[in-house]
C-alpha cells in the first residue's frame, strides 16, 4: 500500500495531536500570595512623632507631639522624636504648666511623659498622678529603644518610676538633637511611595 500526500499528511497531522493531548500539562499558577499585596507598614508609621519636623524642633510642635502621640517611646536604636520634644519642654521656663497641660490634654501616652516630668518638676504632684494612672485598665503601645509591645499603662507607670525615665531622657538630649540635626540637615531621596509621611 503506497500512502499518497493526500493521506499522508492527515495521518501524520491525527499522530501529533494524538501525542500532544498525552503530554504533561505545565502546572496551574501559584495562586498569589496575599501578604505580597499588602504593604506592610511598622505601627508607628501613622503617629504625629513619625511626621517631618524641623530642627531645632519648635516649642509648639514638641508640645502637639507629646499631646498626640499614642505611643510611648524611649531609649535609642533609633532616637526617639518623643524624647526631643520631652526635653525641649522640659527645657522651657514654664515647664511645669506645660506639663500639667499635658497630664490633662494628652492621650495616654502624653500622660505618661507628663509624669515622668512631674516626677523631677514636682514629686509630690507626681505620686498622686502615678496612682491615678495606675488604676486604669487600658494599654499603650511601648517603644523601648527596639522593642515594640504593648503593656498596660501600670506597667508603664512602673517603668517610669524604675528607670526614671525623665532623667534618662534628659541624659539622651545630646545625642538625640545630634541625630536629628542631621536628619534635617540630609536630602530627602526619592523613594516609591514607602516611608512616613507628614
Amino acid at each position: 500500500m503506497v500512502l499518497t500526500r493526500k493521506v499522508l499528511v492527515p495521518v501524520l497531522l491525527i499522530i501529533a495531536l494524538a501525542g500532544c493531548t498525552d503530554s504533561p500539562r505545565p502546572p496551574n499558577p501559584r495562586p498569589p500570595d496575599p501578604l505580597a499585596e499588602r504593604v506592610l507598614t511598622p505601627p508607628w508609621a501613622d503617629d504625629v512623632a513619625s511626621g517631618t519636623f524641623g530642627f531645632p524642633l519648635s516649642v509648639a510642635d514638641a508640645e502637639r507631639i507629646l499631646t498626640r502621640t499614642k505611643i510611648f517611646a524611649l531609649g535609642e536604636m533609633p532616637p526617639k522624636r518623643q524624647v526631643q520634644a520631652f526635653n525641649m519642654l522640659l527645657d522651657q521656663a514654664d515647664a511645669l504648666v506645660r506639663f500639667r497641660r499635658i497630664a490633662v490634654e494628652g492621650g495616654h501616652a502624653g500622660r505618661l511623659y507628663a509624669l515622668a516630668a512631674l516626677t523631677m518638676l514636682a514629686p509630690s504632684e507626681a505620686a498622686d498622678f502615678a496612682r491615678k494612672l495606675s488604676d486604669e485598665d487600658d494599654e499603650i503601645l511601648v517603644y523601648d529603644s527596639d522593642v515594640v509591645s504593648h503593656s498596660q499603662l501600670r506597667e508603664v507607670v512602673s517603668l517610669i518610676r524604675q528607670r526614671h525615665v525623665g532623667d534618662e531622657c534628659r541624659k539622651l538630649r545630646e545625642s538625640t538633637d545630634d541625630y536629628f540635626q542631621r536628619l534635617a540637615n540630609t536630602p530627602l531621596q526619592p523613594t516609591s511611595g514607602t516611608g512616613p509621611s507628614s
